[in-house]
């Protein structure tokens, strides 16, 4: 018989683990008055979190003792069943270096351990999520190839796929049916972004359908640690409210940089607003608050974000509504430079008005061309608008502008 392994940081409630037939070694949460818990087992996630919510001081996590796992590895060698063990990747956690110790002090050859900076998610079919669907954290080689993901499209926050602080990442050939964003970008929030300052980097998404929910390909908005170096390209989305979308606010902090970013052959089909950077997103309790909101420069400091450079290339969309391009940067931190070759976007004759971009006292638009504020440098190349309502270019406080 095969055991699998794993330790508490995979978020397997106990009950899960019975059905699954998977063994759980937990961390030690250290609390600020010093006391020793083992993670979910000596308390819920919910007295945790209410405990954690009165604490001066956050909690601190360690290893679990190795043996734990020395008795684990002797009983499935005494069975003669072999162990495959999974763990919190070494960089983040000694955990993995505890039970290759255990292991070696059993002297076990009955023995595999997978070091969870490699995942691999291949052929499968996840569906009717009630929340975000596939969410790697923090992979340093992340597979994810030619699956399904099927939630309701009316259903919110059920996104397809949000890779998390990993890189190298592959997304190919993948179909998502979602009722929120089909893959989106992320990198913490501002304290563990801030402080870890692990960025989502090295990104390849190819060959895939991103099919319903707000958006195609996403970047944010809890990016804190940065997003950069992603080549989207031969995807097709259809009837997205959003495409290709960036999102981020006030708040995220100067570690939250966007950059590198190339969208290439893509079509687009009934999407509502197939380009749109958004740097005033509305998220969190404090989204509404004139901190994030003010269209007043701000003082740049660190909790300030940046946008880089965005490519887009040889991309089709048809049947737009509410704006071809809506790009909206802070007036402190304008958007660096968009680049946008061989690019058309048709209007659906019968369009109807909405809201490109999430974003307070923004007014609801239609067939809008394109509209952009606070950036540095647009290069438009062959760019082909057709079906749009009044000027063509909107522009505000954007520097170096051109067009052929």
């Amino acid at each position: 018989m095969i055991r699998i392994l794993t330790d508490s940081a995979s978020d397997i409630l106990p009950a899960e683990a019975e059905q699954l037939g998977v063994t759980v070694i937990p961390l030690n949460v250290t609390l600020e008055d010093s006391t020793v818990l083992r993670d979910g087992v000596d308390m819920t996630p919910t007295e945790y979190y209410g405990i954690l919510a009165g604490c001066h001081k956050l909690p601190t996590t360690s290893q679990p003792s190795p043996e734990l796992f020395e008795n684990f590895f002797t009983e499935a060698a005494a069975a003669g069943d072999e162990v495959i063990g999974i763990f919190l990747s070494h960089e983040l956690s000694g955990t993995y270096q505890c039970a290759k110790l255990a292991a070696d002090m059993v002297n076990a050859d009955n023995i595999l351990f997978v070091d969870s900076e490699n995942v691999c998610l291949h052929g499968i079919t996840v569906q009717n999520s009630y929340s975000w669907t596939i969410h790697p954290i923090f992979v340093k080689h992340l597979d994810l190839l030619n699956f399904n993901i099927n939630n309701p499209y009316n259903a919110p926050n059920t996104d397809g796929i949000d890779p998390e602080s990993c890189e190298h990442t592959r997304i190919i050939g993948v179909n998502i049916h979602v009722g929120d964003d089909c893959i989106a970008m992320k990198a913490s929030k501002v304290f563990l972004g801030m402080k870890l300052k692990k960025s989502c980097e090295h990104t390849v998404i190819r060959n895939c359908l991103l099919d319903k929910g707000h958006g195609g390909i996403v970047i944010g908005s809890e990016m804190s640690g940065g997003v950069k170096d992603m080549v989207v390209t031969q995807c097709l989305m259809d009837h997205t409210d959003r495409g290709l979308r960036v999102k981020t606010r006030r708040g995220r902090g100067n570690t939250a940089v966007i950059d590198g970013l190339v969208f290439r052959n893509v079509e687009m089909r009934g999407v509502k607003a197939p380009f749109v950077i958004n740097m005033f997103y509305f998220c969190d309790p404090d989204g509404h608050s004139p901190y994030v909101q003010c269209r007043e420069a701000m003082p740049v400091d660190e909790y300030t974000p940046k946008l880089g450079s965005l490519t887009m290339e040889d991309i089709v969309a048809t049947d737009a509504q509410f704006a071809g391009c809506y790009f909206d940067g802070l007036p402190e931190q304008p958007i660096e430079r968009v680049s946008m070759k061989n690019v058309t976007i048709t209007f659906d004759p019968n369009a109807k008005e909405g809201q490109a971009a999430m974003a307070d006292n923004r007014p609801l638009v239609k067939k809008l061309a394109i509209y952009a504020e606070n950036v540095k440098e647009i290069d438009l190349h062959n760019v082909k608008i057709e079906g749009y309502e009044g000027e063509r270019l909107h522009l505000a406080n954007v520097g170096h502008f051109e067009e052929d």
